[in-house]
């Protein structure tokens, strides 16, 4: 086995806020959204509420899912709890300072920016569903 890729899937209670704020805040690209009664958008309309929906940023894509849209998936209530379901993703990209800079006045900084002994630049934000993203670039 080799995995070829792979895509988180964040568990929310508000698709669409989720959306917002990575589109918005963080820069990255809507890919595509589907409704409860699926329903396929290919352009963001804040105002049909989502069940499901991708962003994208280069390579990186990440799923948003609202929580009883994953229920009905058949995902047990019990397994999926979005009170405790919080996770944190790491992200490399490129211009971290810039990118910090539009960034920092915008979000809660959870790390500021340092040096690592592992050769990365990086800092810590949380998003608007407590979820903790690391952007980091390659010290050169």
């Amino acid at each position: 086995m080799k995995a070829l890729s792979i895509s988180p899937n964040l568990i929310v209670k508000d698709v669409n806020e989720t959306v917002k704020f990575y589109t918005e805040v963080l820069k990255f690209n809507y890919v595509m959204g589907v409704d409860n009664e699926k329903q396929l958008y290919l352009e963001f309309n804040e105002t049909l509420p989502l069940g499901f929906a991708i962003v994208q940023s280069g390579k990186a894509q990440i799923m948003i899912q609202e929580i009883n849209n994953i229920k009905d998936d058949g995902f047990d209530a019990v397994a999926i709890d979005s009170s405790i379901s919080n996770i944190a993703l790491y992200v490399e990209i490129d211009a971290l300072d810039d990118y910090y800079a539009d960034l920092k006045d915008k979000v809660e900084i959870v790390h500021d920016m340092r040096n690592t002994f592992y050769g990365m630049k990086e800092f810590y934000l949380r998003d608007c569903n407590g979820n903790i993203l690391g952007f980091a670039e390659k010290l050169v």
